[in-house]
């Protein structure tokens, strides 16, 4: 899942429209409260980021912007905020924690730490950005469909 934010950046930075790479899943994806459910055509909605049509050596669908040939991610100077702080999470004290205990190491440097800390408290800003237009969406909008709801966002480039 990602953000109206996360959207507009990749939007920028891409020479595709937004229908190529961007998808609305089941708002029961979404568990963790964290990213707000869109009305999309009167269902609640997630957005987020089409998974690629080649399954990994893994029986797994990597992530649109995954370059099955090098094994790198296509959009990581702009990725969305989710990418930029897995496996991480931090408390309103700002107590990292681990999401998944994979890719990252156990031990981090204190400038890392910092750094990963301002990525989360930026990915925060964002989210709350996003929700506030999703409610807006949400309020007058939501029997409107996916190209529509891009739009309000703000990509044009449809």
């Amino acid at each position: 899942m990602i953000t109206s934010e996360d959207a507009i950046r990749l939007s920028k930075n891409l020479d595709a429209s937004p229908l190529e790479y961007l998808t609305f899943y089941e708002g029961k994806v979404e568990k963790s409260g964290y990213y707000p459910l869109v009305i999309i055509n009167g269902y609640e909605s997630v957005l987020g980021i089409k998974y690629s049509e080649e399954l990994t050596e893994q029986n797994k669908w990597p992530c649109h912007f995954f370059d099955m040939k090098t094994g790198l991610c296509q959009v990581h100077k702009f990725k969305p905020m989710v990418c930029a702080t897995y496996p991480f999470s931090m408390d309103g004290e700002g107590n990292l924690g681990h999401l998944e205990k994979i890719l990252c190491p156990e031990k981090w440097e204190a400038q890392k730490k910092d750094s990963v800390r301002s990525v989360i408290r930026k990915s925060w800003q964002e989210v709350g950005k996003y929700k506030e237009k999703a409610k807006i969406w949400n309020d007058k909008y939501k029997d409107n469909g996916f190209d529509e709801f891009l739009r309000f966002m703000g990509l044009h480039n449809i």
